[in-house]
């Protein structure tokens, strides 16, 4: 898609950042790829609050065969500790 515009952020999300990124950032959509779970956490509520969809990179680590990988609510997330523990 030549119209689409992607903004990379190549840090580590500090807590106290999210709220004011998501809210300032104009994002369209945010998707996650953060490791650590208290910034990812973080993220997920920033985005929530300020009504920003939230693609988010959970469980896929370390899969074999990537036709496996799905996606879904997070809601309805089986088998992931960390899915379960947001």
């Amino acid at each position: 898609n030549p119209d689409l515009e992607i903004t990379t952020l190549p840090v580590f999300l500090e807590i106290d950042d999210t709220d004011a990124l998501v809210r300032d950032g104009k994002f369209s959509y945010i998707c996650d790829c953060i490791d650590s779970l208290q910034p990812k956490m973080h993220l997920m509520l920033a985005a929530l609050r300020w009504r920003v969809p939230i693609i988010s990179a959970l469980g896929a680590g370390g899969k074999v065969d990537p036709t496996k990988v799905t996606y879904g609510d997070i809601s309805e997330t089986e088998m992931d500790p960390m899915a379960e523990f947001i």
